[in-house]
């Protein structure tokens, strides 16, 4: 039988490589919009592959977030605060992520003609990938005790934090995709943006 630690880090790299690949191409993306040099070098093609990079990527890594916070949990065992503080995380990087797709679908890829929204997709897709990489260095110090993040003095760190508990953490994580559900379902449709 596997270890459900073999299969969390199966899920992790999953879910991290298409997170990567979704900022990376977003990122890329929104330089080409703030710098029309660099989008007249490089054409309306890979700017087309670029968005749908950054779609796609987002798509897969969300669909294995689940996979990796229950495989995270089984590999974990007995609950600590880094445990909790991560599954509360967790929801936050989904969102994120959510609300990255959610922008993208919603408007079409004329997003990309909007300076403004250009922009601000980018900085969402910079700060979910933070929020990863923030999960990842937790579970890094779950694992082995150590992270890479221990190299930057800024970071907090999550070992300290208030514990909430497991039954909290999921009733917090149920909450705010509750809430999430409200303004994706409830709220005025946006009308969907021309192409480029």
């Amino acid at each position: 039988m596997v270890a459900a630690g073999t299969l969390h880090a199966m899920a992790v790299e999953m879910t991290v490589g298409s997170l990567v690949l979704a900022t990376v191409a977003a990122v890329l993306r929104t330089l080409m919009v703030l710098s029309p040099s660099l989008s007249r070098r490089l054409g309306d093609r890979v700017a087309g592959g670029l968005d749908g990079a950054s779609l796609y990527g987002a798509i897969l890594g969300l669909v294995f977030i689940p996979a990796t916070i229950i495989t995270g949990i089984l590999a974990a065992g007995d609950g600590n605060s880094l445990t909790s503080n991560k599954m509360l995380i967790s929801g936050l990087c989904a969102g994120l992520w959510l609300g990255f797709l959610h922008g993208r679908i919603t408007l079409g890829p004329g997003l990309w003609a909007n300076r403004p929204l250009a922009i601000l997709q980018g900085a969402i897709a910079i700060l979910a990938f933070l929020v990863t990489m923030t999960l990842s260095s937790i579970g890094g110090d779950i694992a082995r005790g150590e992270t890479v993040a221990d190299l930057i003095p800024i970071f907090p760190d999550f070992a300290a934090s208030p514990e909430v508990g497991m039954v909290g953490s999921i009733l917090m994580l149920i909450l705010g995709v509750a809430a999430l559900c409200v303004v994706l379902f409830v709220q005025p449709k946006v009308r969907r943006l021309p192409d480029e």
